[in-house]
């Protein structure tokens, strides 16, 4: 990757649906090698999807969290793979530091949330315990 390929990437991160001319005009290189280039990145897994950002309170969804979740070691490919399931989990991270994995988590009320909590994600061999952090406000 070239600083234009970073560029390129840092543009449709801001904005995906920027037109290959408004890229041009920031660019300053022709739409058919910026073209060219964003298919070479897509190719190379460096961007590997297009999506949007919504306003979850807008959609319904009423409580946003990341979820520290501990896990017993032996159990983390299972518990993995049961958590992926969940619709109300929208990201699911392997980290380092205090928990096995991070989860954001998206429900429509504080009884959905809690009901995922105390009832679903507890019935779940494997997870020793769950650290949610409510999100207020998101800043950035």
């Amino acid at each position: 990757m070239d600083d234009v390929d970073v560029k390129i990437v840092e543009l449709l991160r801001q904005d995906g649906r920027k037109t290959l001319r408004e890229l041009k005009e920031v660019l300053g290189i022709s739409e058919p090698a910026i073209q060219k280039r964003i298919n070479k990145l897509m190719k190379e897994g460096i961007i590997k999807r297009y999506t949007i950002e919504v306003d979850e309170k807008k959609i319904g969804y009423g409580v946003s969290s990341f979820l520290g979740v501990d896990i017993d070691p032996e159990a983390l490919v299972d518990v993995q793979a049961k958590l992926k399931e969940f619709l109300e989990i929208k990201g699911l991270y392997l980290t380092t530091g205090d928990h096995s994995l991070v989860a954001y988590v998206e429900c429509k009320d504080q009884n959905d949330f809690s009901e995922l909590i105390s009832k679903k994600l507890t019935a779940i061999n494997g997870i020793r315990k769950i650290y949610p952090s409510i999100i207020l406000e998101k800043v950035k």
